[in-house]
């Protein structure tokens, strides 16, 4: 793993991100992380556009219940509004 360097990435990102953290040690690191850099280190690797979308949720829980439901209603929407400026350029 120590070995690996991603490259850069032309295309288009849409990354979904956790926005609550829990109370311990290892989460509260990573909160301030979060704070100092939202998109993860993605955006570092991004040339093109990334869309950042945060579930109000912890990182473990938001694949699953209410976190689960909220990703499935943005990328819906998103899905949607992607399928409107296909259509609309025909």
């Amino acid at each position: 793993m120590n070995d690996y360097h991603p490259k850069k990435y032309s295309g288009r990102i849409i990354f979904f991100s956790a926005g609550d953290m829990d109370a311990d040690a290892d989460e509260k690191k990573r909160a301030s992380e979060l704070i100092a850099d939202p998109t993860r280190g993605f955006g570092k690797l991004s040339t093109g556009s990334l869309e950042l979308y945060t579930i109000p949720d912890a990182h473990h829980k938001i694949a699953r219940g209410e976190g689960a439901r909220m990703m499935a209603e943005m990328l819906r929407a998103r899905i949607r509004q992607e399928e409107e400026m296909v259509l609309s350029a025909v």
